[in-house]
């Protein structure tokens, strides 16, 4: 049994069957309706390529002069919540699948900030709330149905334009309940208006 993603289209799926991502469980969470298309798309364009960025220098692999000059405040915010926080990534970009509900997703961060184990969502956007709470408490019940450690200590780090960054931590217990009424709903709909 194998968890497999495919870029194209950002699906998931078990054993070749399609499963629900994280982000589509809950997109019902925040309400985009008012912001137009164009600026969507480039904004999640943006925050792909932040990912990108933050990923392949965590792995050592950027060649930082070829960098976007766009995406250089981002890397450097990035770099100044590592350097501040003492931040250190065990699993980058790591697929989760949760066996029981059936859902996956990408855990950005997990590992070790002080003395916790800590899961860290990256973003780059300048929308900020409790939908993240919701996002993390996901991948975080996802990790631990796979066994792969008790990063119990959420947060996300939103990354600015400016070179700085803010952190974020999710500590709602209610968060995992009101993704599971999320996914019934989407099970729901997947029911009746596929």
């Amino acid at each position: 049994m194998s968890l497999i993603f495919k870029e194209e289209g950002h699906r998931y799926y078990w054993n070749d069957i399609e499963i629900p991502s994280v982000t589509t469980i809950i997109e019902s969470l925040t309400d985009f309706s008012g912001v137009p298309a164009h600026v969507l798309r480039a904004a999640a364009d943006r925050g792909t390529e932040v990912h990108l960025a933050t990923e392949l220098y965590d792995l050592d692999d950027l060649d930082e002069a070829a960098l976007d000059p766009v995406l250089v405040p981002y890397l450097e915010a990035w770099k100044a919540f590592k350097l501040d926080t003492g931040f250190v990534a065990e699993h980058i970009e790591l697929k989760v699948y949760h066996d029981k509900y059936r859902y996956a997703g990408t855990l950005d961060r997990a590992g070790v900030m002080g003395k916790k184990k800590v899961l860290i969502d990256i973003k780059s956007g300048s929308v900020t709330g409790p939908q993240f709470d919701v996002q993390t408490s996901a991948y975080y019940e996802a990790a631990n149905a796979m066994g792969i450690g008790d990063y119990k200590n959420r947060y996300d780090v939103q990354l600015k334009p400016d070179g700085t960054y803010r952190l974020h931590p999710h500590t709602d217990r209610m968060s995992f309940s009101v993704f599971l009424s999320c996914l019934q709903i989407y099970n729901w709909r997947m029911k009746w208006y596929k």
